[in-house]
């Protein structure tokens, strides 16, 4: 009896154990208790639009190889009416499918559009943080699934991403924009950024603060912190992006950026 006993106790805890590892969404907060422990929370109003999980197929820079994939889980956020977005972000944990041939090239997107880049330090962790730009929307495959789900996009987004990378094959990434202000052009003249030969043209005092302030919302949109959390509900929103029609046309690299081939080890501090 004592033996069945302890058999009991040992199989809940072994449950209890399993039940607490837990990567997704629980109410507004996207959570993982793996590595990277990480729990990221809207804080400016936006709410969860739609999350899920999914497979994507990788290309690494140096190498053709195939069957590298990437698992991703995802929150996209938004304002809750319908019509035109108006303040967008998205969360991400990825994972290399091969982790000991392949890690994230270090903090960088293919699509390379985005500038000012630096160091920050969010909880304790260092993260990486850009300024980035879109103006691609047939390219970007949240801005798309917005779209396809009649919520009409901006042609031209501006707006903040936060990096961190864990054992060179788990990235972490946390974005938010907002359509570019109707005052700013893109120009090739009165520069107020300039990256890749690409001008953010501002006619007026008053339009280098619009521009400013969208920065500015940036840096309120999320709280960064550890996942301090054991037991998570969940109730997610719908799995919108793995119905989009063709994800032939989804590119990896754009989103989570590109691998390379594992040469040493880059694991980033605590």
């Amino acid at each position: 009896m004592k033996c069945k006993a302890l058999l009991g106790a040992l199989a809940l805890f072994m449950l209890g154990a399993c039940s607490a590892a837990y990567t997704g969404l629980d109410g507004d907060t996207m959570h993982t208790n793996t590595l990277p422990d990480v729990a990221v929370t809207p804080l400016n109003g936006m709410r969860p639009l739609y999350s899920g999980s999914m497979n994507v197929d990788m290309e690494a820079m140096d190498s053709h190889m195939i069957g590298l994939s990437a698992s991703l889980d995802y929150a996209i956020y938004g304002d809750a009416e319908p019509g035109p977005v108006k303040r967008y972000g998205h969360v991400i944990f990825a994972e290399l499918s091969d982790r000991t041939g392949y890690m994230f090239s270090p903090e960088s997107f293919a699509r390379d559009k985005d500038f000012n880049m630096r160091g920050v330090v969010l909880d304790g962790r260092s993260w990486v943080e850009h300024q980035l730009f879109y103006d691609e929307n047939e390219k970007d495959w949240f801005a798309r699934a917005m779209i396809l789900n009649n919520r009409p996009a901006p042609k031209v987004w501006i707006g903040k991403r936060w990096t961190r990378t864990e054992h060179s094959a788990l990235r972490i990434v946390v974005e938010y924009r907002e359509p570019l202000p109707e005052c700013a052009g893109i120009q090739e003249k009165t520069a107020f950024v300039i990256f890749n030969e690409t001008v953010i043209d501002v006619a007026t005092p008053a339009c280098k603060k619009e521009v400013e302030a969208v920065f500015a919302r940036a840096d309120q949109a999320f709280k960064i912190q550890r996942s301090r959390r054991q037991n998570l509900g969940y109730n997610p929103p719908a799995n919108i992006l793995t119905e989009l029609p063709s994800r032939s046309r989804f590119n990896a690299n754009l989103l989570i950026g590109p691998a390379k081939l594992h040469d040493s080890r880059q694991d980033s501090d605590d």
